[in-house]
């Protein structure tokens, strides 16, 4: 006995200064603060059997049972958030439940065993134990706290970022769609203008656009009608008759034809020309009526019959058809035939001699062989050494002058400029080519079409961002809502679990940032 009292005495001396920590001892049970992280609640509910492991299963039979307890609730205000709704109810919203159906005249007695007559305060209470009893309360409520801070209010977050992205997108892509359009109209305008139209209604403008072939054939006629040009043909004759000493009085018919009666009408040129060839000279009537004095001067001869030859017609003559009716009949299916048009004013009757392109080429020409001669004579007169065959002729050396060839040159240039211009030849092909003015249509129309779309393009824009817009406002309130019931829920979890676990317990971690 006394060596075990020495020997306890001992051991109590040596850990005398040693104190035990953990649960139970120096400040008890219920003095020990526990702390939890809020990611870990499950488990930690888990591993200390406060959960069961197939507690989800569970949870899912309560939620259905609460959705069809809702559609049995009554038709009251107080439950229409609840009938509406029925897959958002908690566990705190049965406590709500049941005070509203107390307060809506349901039967609250009970019967010997502790239960509610009433089927509806009978079947939520029975729901309200199951929650507690389980612990399932305790599992709903961590499993929305974590679903509240981890899934919820991170994706707020990026949804509102993304819209903030996404607006300044849109708004970057409204100003370059903006700019496309002020480019596309500019440049719609610039090729209405190189048209001639105001591009309100395409193609009637373009088609009357031809009319202005005539402004500028009339402009190349006034040109041509001054005097000088009557001097300037004089001259290259000349020049001709000189060099080679042959006459030519017929020469650029087409040039003199319009300085002396403009550009009129082909048919008038046409029918003057056959005016002009039908004229017989005096020289040619004067032989004309010398023949006939001769052949009406001599004596008739006698008809000698013996020498006119007889002709067989061979065949038999029952061939030949007699029946005049028949040969009708045929002469009528023949001209059945045959198309009878009606003859009517047709655009070439007011084609005009410079709008008709066989003409108008051989008018080019006759213009040309005047420019390049008039070019020669300035270049001969360049040089020093050139030939002067003005020197011998006074009619030649009155038109000679370097002045007067520059001026002559410069107005065939000018007639030639306008014939050979782009306008000109823009408005010929309109006239005589239906395919051209389908391409010019489809130009300037494609130019239209992506106005329209680059238009629908910043009304898409604009409606987006307003959608954005609304977005980033809403999700202010949305992300103070999502706090609160965060801050909410944990008060309320660390509640259930301190009551159920009989000590201060705390959820810690980063959800006390909120």
């Amino acid at each position: 006995m006394t060596t075990a009292a020495n020997n306890n005495a001992s051991s109590n001396s040596l850990f005398s200064g040693i104190t035990k920590l953990g649960e139970g001892y120096i400040y008890g049970d219920n003095q020990v603060p526990v702390d939890i992280h809020f990611h870990k609640i499950l488990e930690w509910l888990v591993d200390r059997k406060k959960l069961a492991k197939d507690w989800r299963k569970q949870h899912a039979l309560l939620l259905e049972r609460m959705r069809n307890g809702a559609n049995s609730l009554p038709d009251a205000k107080a439950f229409s958030s609840f009938k509406s709704k029925p897959e958002e109810i908690t566990y705190f919203d049965i406590e709500t439940i049941l005070k509203e159906l107390e307060k809506n005249g349901e039967d609250v007695s009970k019967n010997l065993f502790g239960q509610y007559n009433s089927s509806q305060m009978k079947e939520w209470s029975d729901i309200l134990k199951k929650y507690e009893s389980t612990n399932i309360n305790l599992g709903e409520s961590a499993n929305t706290l974590l679903t509240l801070a981890n899934q919820d209010l991170p994706l707020l977050k990026r949804n509102t970022e993304s819209a903030r992205k996404e607006m300044m997108e849109l708004e970057r892509k409204e100003v370059e769609f903006k700019k496309q359009i002020v480019n596309l109209e500019q440049r719609f305008k610039q090729s209405c203008n190189s048209l001639g139209i105001n591009g309100n209604d395409i193609r009637t403008e373009i088609l009357q656009s031809v009319g202005e072939l005539d402004v500028i054939f009339e402009k190349i006629a006034s040109i041509l009608k001054e005097e000088s040009f009557e001097e300037t043909i004089a001259f290259y004759e000349h020049f001709v008759y000189l060099s080679i000493e042959e006459k030519s009085e017929n020469g650029f018919p087409l040039l003199r034809y319009v300085h002396q009666y403009g550009n009129t009408l082909l048919r008038d040129y046409e029918n003057r020309k056959e005016n002009r060839e039908v004229e017989i000279p005096k020289e040619l009537e004067a032989e004309s009526s010398i023949t006939l004095e001769s052949s009406t001067s001599s004596a008739p001869q006698e008809i000698d019959w013996d020498s006119i030859e007889t002709i067989d017609i061979q065949g038999d003559s029952s061939e030949i058809n007699w029946d005049m009716e028949t040969v009708t009949e045929d002469m009528n299916n023949i001209s059945s035939n045959f198309e009878i048009v009606e003859a009517s004013e047709s655009s070439a009757d007011k084609e005009t001699l410079l709008g008709n392109g066989q003409k108008r080429r051989e008018f080019v020409n006759e213009l040309m062989e005047l420019d390049g001669f008039f070019g020669q004579r300035l270049e001969d007169q360049s040089h020093e050494d050139s030939l002067q065959l003005s020197i011998k002729d006074p009619q030649f050396q009155k038109f000679e002058g370097k002045a007067t060839l520059k001026e002559s040159s410069s107005n065939l240039k000018k007639v030639i400029a306008i014939l050979e211009g782009q306008r000109t030849k823009q408005l010929l092909e309109i006239k005589t080519s239906r395919r051209y003015v389908d391409r010019l249509v489809a130009s300037l129309q494609h130019y239209l079409d992506c106005i329209e779309r680059s238009k629908s393009s910043v009304q898409y824009s604009s409606t987006k961002k307003e959608i954005f817009q609304n977005q980033i406002a809403e999700s202010g309130p949305q992300n103070e809502s999502i706090i609160s019931k965060i801050k909410e829920l944990k008060e309320r979890l660390e509640g259930m679990l301190t009551k159920q676990y009989g000590r201060k317990v705390t959820i810690v971690g980063d959800i006390n940032k909120y």
